[in-house]
This record gives C-alpha cells, sequence and structure tokens, in this order.
C-alpha cells in the first residue's frame, strides 16, 4: 500500500531551469510538472539513451521522449518539446539504453 505522505514528500516540483542526473538505467523519483510547452534538453555522456515518462497522475503523453543513438560519438546531446495538459502531471522519468552519467533540464516556453 502506498503511504500517501511519504509519496508527497518525495515529489520533485520541476521549475524552469530544473534539473535531474542520474547514471545508467534509473527511474527518477516522482516529479511533479506544471501544465504548459517545456524544453527538455539532455546531456548524455554515453552514445545511446532512451527517455520515458512513466505519467502516476495527468494526461501527459506517455510516448518516448528520447530515443537516441550515434555510433561515432561517446556524448550525445539532445532537445525536445514536451507538452503538458492542464492540471500538470506527475511523472516517474524511466531512462534506458544508457550504461554511463546523463543529465535532463527543463525549461518553460510558455
Amino acid at each position: 500500500m502506498l503511504d500517501a505522505d511519504a509519496f508527497v514528500d518525495s515529489l520533485i516540483s520541476i521549475d524552469d531551469g530544473s534539473v535531474i542526473s542520474g547514471s545508467a538505467r534509473s527511474l527518477t523519483m516522482p516529479t511533479q510538472i506544471p501544465e504548459g510547452i517545456w524544453t527538455i534538453e539532455a546531456e548524455v555522456e554515453d552514445r545511446a539513451f532512451i527517455l520515458t515518462p512513466q505519467v502516476l497522475l495527468g494526461d501527459c503523453d506517455t510516448r518516448t521522449v528520447f530515443n537516441e543513438l550515434d555510433f561515432n560519438t561517446n556524448r550525445l546531446e539532445a532537445s525536445t518539446v514536451f507538452r503538458v495538459p492542464k492540471g500538470g502531471c506527475t511523472i516517474y522519468w524511466e531512462t534506458n539504453n544508457v550504461d554511463d552519467e546523463w543529465q535532463i533540464t527543463f525549461s518553460r516556453l510558455r
């Protein structure tokens, strides 16, 4: 059974400029992202990176955000636009196909 108080205390609120970093395959702490249009930028010390939102609450898109592979590099940089509908969403960000360090940065477009 989920302890609601512990869950709320563990939420990371995404603001303009928020950064989440990790290493290898990971599932982040739950993040609360407000409605709006966001740019998500990834810096990855690897040649492959997959980022997928695992939506807990809200009506956010569950499709893969990044699915990057470049055999000619050991470092990836990528960005995309992520739309969050009215009411926002609570998301676990899941990374796959990565062995080294990664960082994702959120910037609010509007």
